[in-house]
């Protein structure tokens, strides 16, 4: 069993923009300040380093972004995981 994060939207676009809150949140707990989930933003690359961008994107490989429709067949393939289960 994998616990994923999922972030649904009606445009791909609108999802990424919301999945920025989680980037931030787990940004400021790596910078040793947690936060509450922040405000989403437009550009997330604008204030965070490198080495912040590939521990963040390591934090979240298992996460689902997108409209339903990506989301459902992307959440499917068993080779990412070999998992039978998502939750």
């Amino acid at each position: 069993m994998v616990a994923a994060n999922v972030v649904v939207a009606e445009r791909e676009a609108e999802a990424r923009r919301l999945f920025t809150s989680l980037q931030q949140m787990a940004l400021y707990t790596l910078r040793g300040n947690p936060v509450a989930l922040p405000q989403p933003v437009d550009d997330l690359n604008a204030w965070r380093a490198p080495a912040e961008i590939e521990a963040i994107n390591h934090m979240f490989t298992y996460s689902f972004l997108g409209t339903p429709e990506t989301v459902t067949r992307n959440s499917r393939r068993p080779q990412m995981t070999r998992a039978d289960e998502l939750i």
